[in-house]
C-alpha cells in the first residue's frame, strides 16, 4: 500500500466505484474506465463509439484546510469523477450512470469508516453539473458529460505528520 494517503483515497475511490457487484461497474466497460494512476497519458484522444461511455476518476482542486485541534491536523482533498457518454440521450446514458454512482457514493459517505481508512473522517459529494457537447470529456464527439466531485477529509494525529 502505498505511504501517502491521496493515493490510499484514490485507489480506495476507484475499487468502490467499480466493485464488482456496483452497478457503475456494469454500466462503464473495462476498457473505459480511465485512471491518472495507471498510465503516462490514460485519455483516449479520438475514441470511437465503442469507448463510450468513458469514466474518469482524477485528483481536482479545491479547499485543501489546514485546521488544528490541540492534538490533530485536518485537511480535504478532491476527486473529481468525469463521464462522457458520446450520445445525446441523457435518458439512456447519464441518468442511469449518474444514479449508479450518486448511490456507490452515498453508501461510502454513510459508513462508519469510509474505505476503510482509519484516517479519512468525511466525504462530502457535489455536482459539478451535466453539460452537453463538452470539448474536453467528449473529444469531438457529441454527447451529455457529468462531473461528480468528492471532497475528501483527513485527520491525523499531529504526533504522526
Amino acid at each position: 500500500m502505498p505511504d501517502d494517503p491521496f493515493t490510499q483515497v484514490y485507489t480506495a475511490l476507484w475499487d468502490t466505484i467499480f466493485a464488482a457487484a456496483d452497478p457503475v461497474a456494469a454500466l462503464v466497460k473495462e476498457g473505459n474506465r480511465v485512471s491518472v494512476l495507471d498510465k503516462e497519458d490514460p485519455v483516449k484522444q479520438n475514441p470511437q463509439d465503442c469507448d463510450m461511455p468513458e469514466l474518469m476518476l482524477f485528483p481536482a482542486p479545491g479547499p485543501v484546510g489546514p485546521a488544528f485541534t490541540s492534538t490533530s491536523a485536518m485537511f480535504q482533498q478532491v476527486y473529481a469523477v468525469r463521464v462522457a457518454t458520446g450520445t445525446l440521450r441523457a435518458k439512456a446514458a447519464i441518468f442511469p450512470i449518474k444514479w449508479a454512482l450518486v448511490r456507490t457514493l452515498v453508501k461510502a459517505a454513510v459508513a462508519a469508516r469510509p474505505f476503510g481508512l482509519s484516517f479519512v473522517q468525511k466525504l462530502e459529494i457535489s455536482d459539478g453539473g451535466i453539460s452537453l457537447n463538452d470539448p474536453e470529456a467528449e473529444k469531438g464527439t457529441a454527447g451529455w458529460s457529468l462531473l461528480l466531485t468528492v471532497t475528501v477529509t483527513f485527520v491525523f494525529n499531529k504526533a504522526d505528520l
